[in-house]
């Protein structure tokens, strides 16, 4: 399901926290497996699916609940856990509806960190990369689509439609965001979808949340229209 030079976003922080699909030392159900080690699935349940696009390119977003059981520290009892990782992927009509950019984040809250690792696949920062730290310019140019999703790090961050979209960009207008420059960014923008990944700083006082970030948007003239945003805690 994903075209080989895929970039996706995987809900751990170093040094797995971004690659390319096709990367021999890591693959996606590795990388969501280590949320939970030692443990044992025992349900896994998809939530709200949304899926929105055109006859070149769809973005899906959803849920994925997985409940396990673990005996670990010596516990008489397995420790029962539920996790959710939140979803979003492009799919390309021209490759074939392969999957080309997705991000898997765990949804909890932001823990301070100063950990980044190297995005894959680099490139010059462009205009969906800058929109990354900018709710306010992304609110702007949301793409008046019932589809049209943001997606952050906590439970409650969660919005379907411009209406609500905007109102939860509204609420991260006045954050202190800056992309993580040492580690890059990776933006393709084409004739019919564009989307940009990168690592974001959230700077609060003294204390830095880090993040990565995935944002697509299809084309409309000579400026972008976006239609799904993700943030993920590392």
């Amino acid at each position: 399901m994903f075209r080989k030079d895929a970039v996706v976003l995987v809900p751990v922080a170093w040094p797995l926290d971004g690659m390319t699909i096709d990367d021999p030392s890591i693959n996606l159900a590795e990388a969501i497996a280590r949320m939970t080690p030692h443990a044992t699935l025992q349900r896994k349940k998809l939530n709200k699916v949304t899926a929105g696009g055109n006859a070149a390119m769809v973005w899906l977003s959803g849920e994925i609940e997985l409940a396990t059981t673990a005996g670990e520290h010596g516990e008489p009892r397995p420790i029962k856990k539920q996790h959710v990782v939140r979803v979003l992927e492009l799919l390309d009509a021209a490759s074939n509806w392969k999957v080309v950019a997705a991000s898997f984040g765990n949804v909890r809250a932001l823990e301070e960190s100063t950990v980044f690792s190297p995005i894959p696949a680099q490139t010059a920062a462009g205009p969906l990369s800058k929109l990354l730290v900018a709710p306010r310019e992304v609110a702007a140019s949301l793409a008046d689509d019932p589809a049209v999703v943001v997606q952050g790090t906590d439970k409650a961050e969660y919005a379907v439609g411009p209406v609500a979209a905007k109102a939860l960009l509204a609420k991260w207008s006045k954050l202190k965001l800056d992309i993580n420059k040492d580690t890059g960014v990776h933006e393709v923008r084409g004739k019919h979808w564009g989307y940009a990944v990168a690592n974001v700083r959230y700077s609060k006082g003294d204390i830095s949340y880090a993040m990565s970030a995935l944002i697509i948007a299809v084309p409309t003239g000579d400026t972008w229209s976006v239609v799904a945003l993700h943030y993920l805690p590392l």
